[in-house]
């Protein structure tokens, strides 16, 4: 659920001035005073808009709209103000003495305040001023407000509604760019994740499901590449064929699960024997196949030699010592031109010869 900017409530302003009844001023402003002046009401009266005689409730008292804190040193005021802003209970509004003897003075204050709060607003109030306005500009920037001792109480109001109302209007800004970035986030989380699911099918699609090696759609993307760089090369590219001897009794006699035992030991040590630039493709079945580029002549040979040897040592399943007996095809395209369906056909036949020696 979208969740709406709520303006904080009642308002809190800090009033840092070491002069006891100043601050004793303040809080009789804030505690008798009504919320009736308002920008609104002023303007009003600066424009005779007229006033509408039907009944209306009296203003609520500043009390409930505001909550004032004081104190007399600017050291203890921004330890006030830092501590409310850990909390997450800023100040909106600060009243600042310039001279505040001793220790810091109300610049020194304002600088202070803020390194750690941006969005505050000052008001410096003075009956005359130890720095020029450059200086003050060059220390706290030009975010601030000056009033002349002795302040209007209607004056004070006036300009302390009209800071909170922007103080406001900000934090509501902040928030909705907050949400809005968070939703952005969100929206990119979702689609890093889609992107991320859909290399996970992607994969799955090009991947056999019981070994884990390609699949025959990889073996026609890779072929093309392949076919495209034995061109330039004097090097051949290899297509090697081969099932495994007698599967369908060991399915039989043992049980499928044994079987599936045996194909995935098979691609382990297909993919175990091969280059990484070579590829291992279950093409269904006990058969396989591994595409293989840069190869010679007596290069293929010394592959089976080596796949041979791997395969035809035993391995245990289930307590059980088993052998892997396999009949091996190849060919070699030696143009570049060869469609893969006719390489497929040459491999199978070379692949048929050996089992057909075998009987």
């Amino acid at each position: 659920m979208k969740r709406s900017f709520q303006p904080t409530s009642p308002t809190r302003i800090l009033a840092i001035d070491d002069d006891a009844d100043v601050l004793s001023a303040y809080q009789a402003i804030f505690s008798m005073g009504t919320a009736e002046t308002t920008i609104a009401n002023t303007l009003d009266k600066l424009l005779g808009t007229p006033q509408t005689e039907c009944k209306t409730e009296p203003p609520p008292p500043l009390s409930s709209l505001f909550e004032l804190s004081t104190i007399n040193s600017g050291e203890k005021g921004f330890q006030m103000l830092t501590e409310a802003s850990r909390e997450g209970r800023p100040y909106s509004v600060v009243y600042l003495d310039m001279r505040i003897p001793p220790g810091w003075d109300g610049l020194k204050t304002a600088e202070m305040i803020r390194s750690v709060d941006q969005t505050v607003r000052i008001i410096l109030i003075t009956a005359y001023s130890d720095y020029s306005m450059t200086a003050i500009r060059s220390r706290i920037g030009v975010d601030f407000h000056f009033l002349n001792k002795p302040v209007d109480k209607k004056e004070l109001l006036q300009l302390t509604q009209m800071l909170v109302d922007q103080w406001n209007q900000f934090n509501e800004l902040q928030f909705y760019r907050e949400q809005l970035e968070n939703q952005v986030s969100d929206l990119r989380n979702q689609v890093a994740e889609m992107d991320e699911e859909e290399k996970k099918l992607n994969q799955l699609a090009r991947t056999d499901a019981l070994t884990g090696v390609c699949n025959r759609l990889v073996l026609e993307e890779r072929f093309k590449e392949a076919q495209i760089r034995v061109n330039r090369s004097p090097k051949m590219l290899g297509i090697l064929l081969l099932d495994l001897d007698k599967f369908k009794e060991v399915n039989d006699t043992e049980g499928h699960h044994v079987g599936d035992a045996f194909l995935i030991e098979t691609a382990k040590r297909l993919v175990q024997e091969v280059r990484q630039s070579d590829v291992v493709i279950r093409l269904g079945g006990d058969e396989f196949c591994i595409l293989a580029e840069g190869l010679t002549e007596d290069g293929v040979t010394i592959l089976i030699q080596r796949l041979r040897m791997s395969l035809e040592s035993s391995f245990i399943f289930e307590d059980k010592n088993y052998l892997i007996h396999c009949s091996i095809g190849y060919t070699l395209a030696l143009s570049g031109t060869e469609t893969l369906e006719t390489l497929m056909k040459q491999a199978d036949q070379s692949m048929y010869e050996e089992k057909r020696r075998k009987r």
